[in-house]
């Protein structure tokens, strides 16, 4: 069987995804901190528990992904994450 060769662009759609990802709550946050503050009614500390709160569902969320990782393969759990 004859395998194709997928297009460049798909690496570029998934560099695109990936970076999306990543964008929503770390830079979106610090751009629009006090827009975020205002509409949600919240201080600089509740904001800082929710970035605590993110940051700990991530630890918790990597450990187990790590033995996910090692028994799917590759393409689909990138197709699924994304």
């Amino acid at each position: 069987m004859e395998k194709t060769k997928a297009p460049w662009y798909y690496l570029l759609l998934v560099i695109l995804a990936g970076e999306t990802i990543f964008f929503l709550p770390y830079v979106l946050s610090r751009v629009f901190r006090p827009t975020i503050l205002d509409v949600f009614q919240i201080d600089n500390v509740e904001l800082g528990i929710c970035f605590s709160v993110y940051g700990f569902v991530a630890i918790v969320s990597y450990l187990f992904g790590g033995p996910i990782a090692d028994r799917y393969p590759a393409r689909k759990l990138i197709s699924l994450a994304l």
